[in-house]
């Protein structure tokens, strides 16, 4: 697969549409328009495309096969003009996928595997019951906080204001959680 994505890699900065990406103001267009990139790109490689994802779901291509590969692979594209906003795209451990990695200001393009974004230090097997006890423990006070903010004992901005911590991890990666607020109006009769 190495050599397959050198090649890809090749081509999608050549073809990318670089002037199009500069001033990040319409995401869906550009999403639309690189990924259009790519597959264009993978078809002109040989490859066939299994599927699309609708949009704004995970693994924009799915199910590719190209000759010679031994087997299928998915990709996720993120673009940027600074850093790549993964949302909640983080790979399973036991995933396979790679990202297509576009960075519009440096016009580069960078397709890696999913587990680089895996912890290195991740021990799957080790200790499991602790881990499990530590999402119960989670889960619990999760539960406890949301009670004390309907009984009106903590407000909705204290609530939010729990998620905001960002966390750095060793290798690069960053974890911001955010509320995502949406409030259903009720219609007068």
């Amino acid at each position: 697969m190495e050599y397959i994505n050198a090649e890809l890699t090749k081509h999608l900065e050549l073809d990318m549409p670089w002037e199009n990406f500069i001033n990040n103001s319409d995401t869906q267009r550009d999403e639309r328009l690189y990924i259009s990139v790519v597959v264009k790109a993978i078809e002109n490689m040989g490859g066939k495309i299994g599927s699309l994802a609708s949009s704004q779901k995970p693994k924009d291509i799915r199910d590719v096969t190209f000759p010679g590969a031994p087997c299928p692979v998915t990709y996720e594209c993120k673009k940027t003009t600074n850093r790549f906003m993964l949302n909640d795209t983080i790979p399973k451990q036991s995933e396979n996928y790679y990202y297509i990695m576009i960075h519009a200001k440096k016009r580069s393009i960078q397709i890696k595997h999913c587990e680089f974004l895996t912890s290195k230090n991740y021990k799957y097997n080790s200790n499991r019951e602790h881990i499990e006890n530590l999402k119960k423990l989670h889960e619990k006070t999760m539960l406890l906080i949301e009670k004390h903010v309907r009984e009106g004992y903590m407000s909705y901005y204290e609530y939010g204001q729990l998620f905001k911590r960002t966390v750095e991890f060793p290798n690069g990666l960053k974890s911001r959680p955010r509320p995502n607020w949406s409030i259903t109006m009720k219609c007068r009769e």
